[in-house]
């Protein structure tokens, strides 16, 4: 038995075995090492073996129990240790990891020999590396003193990587992961950390070299062939950062079309070919990503990448429909989401319904292996591959085992209560007539006659009497020769009376003979008998005492178990209202979880929106500049333009052996700048903005392979170097609110350039008139700005969000409230900000106590 069985790509389950996370069993290796190596020997105590018949059928919760009566009643002495460690894994197997470290703890304080001791480090080791105390894991591996057997000296070493990784110690790192053969199955993993390592210490070739050996392998199995194809768009999309797009789709080819990484794949193909000018060719890679699964986030991104491509292409009739195309899309999607939504707050999507079924006792080695195919369930998807929902749904599986358990035990007990009651009157009907039969026998006069027994016995033993040990036949036959003595007295004067006389003293001497020789066993017969008989007494006598106290205690015993039941029976009514209630809240949590995920898949749809919208303003302004003559958008402004790009593997997902066993689809991300946002809460709060071909500057200047999110995403953002500040923009945006609802005309207009553009004015003073009309036909005007997002571009920038306007015109009293999206672009001129477009999208106009159209 292995500690990781093989499994399937869809999952690849982290293979290193992180303690907790996903699931997993520390022990399990433990175990199978011992059966493997023959050191459980000779199972001596029979408890301990019916633990491991729990044990290994996985039936953790029940070889917990009988593990735990067994070490109370000390029937496991024979394997104390082994018992110890076993139960810290199964503890281990259910989340208790402070339980389980104290077991561990308590063996090494206990002074176990090595072997256990280590492993027992060992464990520990992975305890704290799970939760995240790094120092304390470090601690425990250095207190391991000899190589660990088998491959858990691998799994030790590839741990040991991993910590130093975790610490940007990437130079010790190299050095350990060196150390592995290329037989070893932890080789390819090995050979993936140090790839990325070797590139963290600046050796980019020698670990683009190793990540290259990991593409290029030879796959026998789902998983293998899933960390190959993992190397490679690692690969691909680094090298589309490093500006090398031809290389990054050689790698990218090498991805397969039907694998775990495959809409990467594509959507990373798409912006390798874009950047060398070859936009139709990328539109077959992001057309074939359009016909998957339309809620995976590339898919959802190769949306906007296609109208993209499109307009890259001159095709601005077919960008501008597939932008609007792209909008419908999101739009239907964030509706389904909303009802999604209200259906897990409603309780109508039930956790339960996710656990396949009655949930058994196989604690964290449980992992949800399908969903029912439901409108809800789709959503469901990426949330189930984190790590905090699918180990708070063990959880929840956990409590629905134990009170279902606890279920089970209250029908035991309420079965426990009848049988006492069957037996409480069968003693009530049968023990008076056992009694009377008890009492019936005269133990004083059979006593009485033991002793005269006992008193012919010694009589016979003192005289060496053998002629009264006699058998009932061999009486017979002395009575008969004493008769025939009789009549031979009798008939003296007979001539043939010797020869009676000699024949009776033939058979009287042979009779004696045979009595007397075997006179020493009847005497040993005839002791055994007497002593059988006094113990028979004894027994009876006890007997006959013992129903007289059954008689006057009988009920009072029946009423402590019934006493006893009684208190059990509370506590186990009393423990499944608690589980029940944590069971509740924890559905509630899982719910909430649900839901966060949920809103943060809207939110991402929304921000697609916004960039859509943008390409659609784009297109307009575009369409309007050539209508009245002007020059085609310039390369500055082209780079003003908004599109999506992937989200990338990290190739610094260095402990991919153990976390994709907690997430298989968690993976941390390198995205473009515009997409890091929307990765971290929805909103687009962007660095910079993108350039032609699908990389963003911030992007292609990341010039080590694998930059990770975590690193790129970390701490506020920082202020660009540009002729225009966030502040600027922060009190122009005041202004501009203020201005409206005064109706400060003149001061309003001083915000906008002179070739200043909206939706329906294409000058500055057509857009003058609009608002002096609007200010002059209105009393009382309200406007909210949300959610404003900016990205900066030299003297330049960009500006979305949403907005709410509250209107009453002059004469009514009813009060209009409309809402949308608007977008700005500004530009410092002078020592002021001026906004030289502003776009607005409007939702459907509300009037108070009462609906209208726009």
């Amino acid at each position: 038995m292995k500690l990781f069985a093989r499994t399937t790509v869809g999952s690849l389950p982290a293979r290193l075995g992180v303690v907790g996370i996903g699931a997993i069993l520390v022990v399990i290796f433990s175990a199978a090492t011992y059966a493997r190596d023959g050191r459980w020997g000779e199972v001596k105590d029979p408890h301990f073996g019916e633990v491991l018949f729990y044990f290994y059928q996985q039936k953790y919760f029940s070889a917990i129990t009988h593990l735990t009566a067994a070490q109370a009643e000390q029937r496991v002495e024979h394997h104390r240790d082994e018992a110890e460690l076993l139960r810290g894994g199964m503890y281990l197997s259910y989340g208790l990891h402070r339980e389980a470290g104290k077991i561990f703890q308590r063996l090494i304080d206990e002074g176990v020999p090595p072997d256990v001791r280590d492993r027992a480090w060992f464990y520990l080791a992975k305890i704290w590396y799970q939760r995240g105390y790094l120092e304390q894991a470090v601690e425990a591996l250095s207190r391991i003193q000899q190589a660990l057997p088998g491959d858990l000296q691998e799994e030790r070493q590839v741990l040991a990587a991993l910590l130093l990784m975790k610490r940007e110690k990437f130079k010790q790192a190299v050095k350990v992961l060196g150390r592995f053969s290329g037989r070893s199955e932890w080789a390819p993993y090995a050979r993936y950390n140090m790839g990325v390592a070797l590139v963290k210490i600046g050796e980019e070739n020698d670990g683009v070299k190793l990540l290259e050996d990991i593409g290029g392998m030879r796959a026998d199995n789902n998983e293998m062939r899933a960390l190959r194809d993992k190397a490679n768009l690692a690969l691909g999309y680094t090298f589309l950062r490093l500006g090398g797009p031809e290389r990054a789709k050689s790698y990218l080819e090498d991805v397969r079309l039907k694998g775990p990484f495959s809409n990467k794949a594509l959507l990373g193909m798409g912006w390798a070919l874009s950047a060398r000018g070859q936009y139709k060719k990328s539109l077959v890679s992001w057309m074939e990503l359009q016909s998957r699964n339309p809620i995976d986030v590339a898919v959802q991104e190769s949306l906007l990448a296609v109208p993209y491509a499109l307009r890259r292409l001159n095709a601005a009739k077919q960008s501008l429909q597939n932008y609007q195309a792209a909008t419908s899309v999101y739009n239907a999607e964030i509706v389904r989401l909303g009802h999604t939504i209200e259906s897990v707050r409603a309780g109508k999507l039930l956790i339960a319904d996710l656990l396949e079924g009655p949930a058994t006792e196989t604690g964290w080695f449980w992992r949800l292996k399908r969903l029912s195919d439901t409108p809800e369930n789709r959503y469901l998807v990426p949330l189930l591959a984190s790590h905090e929902f699918h180990e708070a749904l063990k959880n929840y599986r956990d409590l629905v085992f134990l009170s279902a358990n606890l279920s089970q035990w209250l029908t035991n007990i309420d079965a426990f209560d009848a049988m006492l009651e069957t037996r409480r009157k069968g003693y009530e009907e049968r023990l008076p007539r056992i009694i009377q039969k008890y009492n019936a026998l005269d133990l004083a006069a059979l006593m009485e006659r033991r002793d005269d027994y006992a008193e012919r016995l010694a009589a016979i033993v003192g005289r060496h009497n053998a002629m009264a040990l006699a058998n009932t036949e061999e009486r017979r036959l002395l009575a008969t020769l004493d008769r025939v003595n009789a009549r031979i007295e009798r008939i003296s004067d007979d001539t043939d009376v010797a020869d009676y006389r000699a024949k009776h003293k033939f058979f009287s001497g042979l009779l004696f003979w045979q009595i007397s020789t075997d006179y020493k066993p009847r005497l040993r017969r005839a002791k055994k008998a007497m002593q059988e008989l006094d113990d028979a007494l004894v027994q009876a006598e006890s007997r006959q005492q013992s129903l007289r106290a059954a008689q006057k205690y009988a009920r009072k015993g029946f009423e402590g178990y019934r006493s006893r039941i009684t208190a059990l029976r509370g506590r186990l009514r009393k423990l499944e209202r608690q589980v029940k209630t944590v069971i509740r809240d924890h559905q509630h949590y899982l719910q909430e979880l649900a839901v966060a995920a949920l809103e943060d898949q809207k939110k991402r749809l929304r921000a697609y929106i916004i960039q859509a919208r943008f390409g659609i303003a784009q297109i307009y302004d575009s369409s309007v500049s050539r209508a009245e003559g002007k020059q085609p958008p310039t390369r500055e402004e082209k780079g003003m333009e908004l599109y999506a790009s992937d989200p990338v593997p990290d190739a610094t997902t260095t402990d991919v052996r153990w976390r994709e066993r907690q997430s298989s689809a968690a993976e941390k991300e390198i995205a473009p700048p515009n997409l890091l946002a929307l990765r971290k809460g929805g909103g687009l709060t962007r660095e910079g903005p993108l350039q032609p071909g699908g990389l963003t500057a911030a992007h292609a200047s990341a010039t080590q392979l694998g930059t990770n999110i975590a690193s790129i995403n970390s701490g506020p953002p920082k202020e660009p170097v540009s002729g225009i500040t966030k502040r600027e923009l922060s009190n122009m945006l005041s202004i501009f609110v203020a201005d409206y609802m005064t109706g400060d005309l003149n001061s309003f207009m001083s915000l906008f350039a002179k070739e200043a553009r909206t939706n329906e004015r294409a000058n500055r003073d057509d857009i003058r008139k609009d608002y002096e009309d609007l200010f002059r036909t209105t009393n009382m005007r309200e406007m909210a700005l949300r959610d404003v997002t900016w990205e900066l571009k030299s003297n330049r920038a960009l500006g979305w969000g949403n907005f709410e306007v509250k209107i009453q015109r002059t004469g009514e009293r009813q009060v209009r409230t409309y809402t949308g999206s608007l977008s700005f672009q500004v530009e410092k001129q002078g020592k002021g900000i001026r906004i030289t477009r502003l776009y607005h999208s409007q939702n459907r106009l509300k009037v108070k106590g009462h609906k209208a159209s726009p």
